[in-house]
């Protein structure tokens, strides 16, 4: 669980990296203000996914 948690961790920090670079660079550009969009989405999605496993793992060993 803990190498899961690095490895999200890492996940989240890159895809911030890449919004950040994208920020800074998009402009009117808009293949990369796409790809910005992208990003923030996936960002977002993954978040929920992870909460909504942590959830799940939380409300499975409640019933066990």
């Amino acid at each position: 669980m803990i190498t899961d948690n690095i490895t999200f961790d890492k996940l989240l920090s890159d895809i911030d990296l890449q919004i950040e670079v994208l920020n800074a660079i998009a402009a009117d550009n808009p293949i990369l203000n796409e790809q910005l969009r992208l990003l923030l989405e996936s960002r977002e999605m993954l978040l929920l996914q992870e909460m909504e496993m942590q959830r799940l793992d939380i409300q499975t060993s409640v019933l066990n």
